[in-house]
């Protein structure tokens, strides 16, 4: 959750990072302005159409935008915000798989 001060002021995701990335710019803005966001977890969250259709891509495209998104996370960073950023964290976070979330009922 972030206050939508950011947005009042022009911040904007970059529209190249189109799957990774953005919120990670986002988060990164804010820090070196000694702001704060949250994280709201266990929110319910209804997904249009049951969810999952928006990344069902091949294998060949999916590495393909992780490439793009990388180097747009990068650009920005360096361009936006003057910060050097070693991408090979970024490339084995973005690879790796998730975790799946707990199940919340377990409780």
């Amino acid at each position: 959750m972030v206050r939508g001060e950011w947005f009042a002021v022009g911040w904007q995701f970059p529209e190249d990072a189109r799957w990774w990335c953005g919120d990670a710019l986002l988060t990164l803005t804010i820090d070196l302005a000694d702001g704060w966001y949250a994280m709201a977890t266990e929110v319910p969250v209804e997904h249009i159409d049951g969810g999952g259709g928006t990344g069902r891509w091949s294998e060949a495209d999916l590495r393909c935008q992780i490439r793009d998104d990388r180097e747009a996370y990068i650009r920005h960073a360096r361009d936006d915000l003057g910060i050097a950023v070693d991408p090979a964290p970024i490339t084995a976070a973005l690879l790796e798989p998730q975790a799946p979330a707990p199940d919340a009922s377990a409780r």
